[in-house]
């Protein structure tokens, strides 16, 4: 059961919506304006939203924007029900921070259905990765549009672990989490200097990492992200009581674990989405795909030179 925010001016819609989920055991409450339902919402922090884009005084849109980027509010999960129907507007939608996006008219089994799964991944996610103790992919994404909801300037890093797949036949699952961990440490490691609310590290899930730093301080991070790393790999792989491979050796061996880190930014002021950061930073990855090495590589749009690459 679950505590369910409906913000529709349609007032049969919004009745409809109510009876349906009432029925099947949710409490809800009805918002007919987008600035009422954010009043509302601070107060009473419902599980789930449910809201039309049409809406007098604060569209839909600005809702949700509004709602990711209250710290208190970031991580609840919106369902956007509109009669815009187009592929740009769904984009544009999810854009903004929606979990979903339904468009009318909808069959109501549909709507419930979508509601159920959000409510139950919120339950059963704590939204913090057992491996390494860091915010998940989920937690991750709903962080970065937060940032980009509330209108800040930050640095976006990408971290990678290259080889992950050679080094896991020798060292196993085992090996596997304390490279993970690793990796973890080393990228908070290189970011307790920044102030309090400036650094945020979260695990996608396997070898990869995302970081949200001050930009103007992301291309410094990645080098000394990668330099704390090939200065400790030696300790990794003692603990596995194992050697680090000699890269020339590396049919025989594999190459050792290295780490790959790409980096874009956002303005304040840029039009973009989570969506959009990622995509770029997916863009630089698959410029580089067949790379055996590790290093730094930054959006090009980025003034800021890359740094010479360490050796490993």
């Amino acid at each position: 059961m679950g505590k369910i925010l409906i913000v529709d001016d349609d007032v049969k819609t919004a009745e409809a919506v109510a009876k349906a989920l009432v029925s099947v055991g949710h409490n809800c409450a009805v918002q007919g304006g987008g600035d009422s339902a954010l009043e509302f919402a601070r107060r009473e922090r419902p599980d789930l939203v449910v809201l039309d884009v049409m809406l007098p005084r604060m569209s839909g849109f600005e809702l949700c924007r509004s709602i990711r980027r209250d710290s208190n509010l970031y991580m609840t999960p919106i369902v956007i029900v509109s009669g815009m129907n187009s592929e740009e507007e769904v984009a544009h939608g999810l854009g903004q921070g929606a979990d979903d996006y339904i468009t009318k008219p909808f069959e109501m089994a549909v709507l419930l259905q979508r509601v159920e799964a959000l409510l139950r991944a919120q339950t059963n996610s704590t939204h913090v990765d057992a491996i390494t103790s860091l915010a998940d992919g989920e937690g991750t994404r709903r962080e970065l549009q937060r940032r980009i909801s509330a209108g800040e300037s930050f640095g976006l890093v990408y971290a990678e672990m290259m080889n992950l797949r050679t080094f896991i036949r020798k060292a196993g699952n085992d090996g596997r989490e304390k490279a993970m961990r690793h990796m973890a440490r080393a990228l908070q490691q290189c970011g307790r200097d920044f102030k309090q609310g400036e650094f945020f590290v979260g695990h996608m899930g396997a070898g990869h990492f995302l970081c949200i730093i001050p930009k103007e301080k992301a291309t410094t991070y990645c080098r000394r992200v990668r330099e704390t790393w090939i200065n400790h790999l030696g300790t990794l792989y003692g603990v596995l009581g194992q050697s680090v491979p000699d890269p020339s050796m590396r049919e025989k061996d594999g190459m050792p674990l290295d780490i790959m880190l790409y980096e874009t930014a956002r303005e304040n002021g840029d039009m973009v989405s989570a969506q959009g950061m990622m995509e770029v930073l997916s863009h630089i990855r698959n410029n580089h795909t067949g790379d055996a090495k590790g290093g730094i590589h930054l959006d090009r749009r980025s003034s800021e030179p890359p740094p010479p690459p360490p050796s490993i």
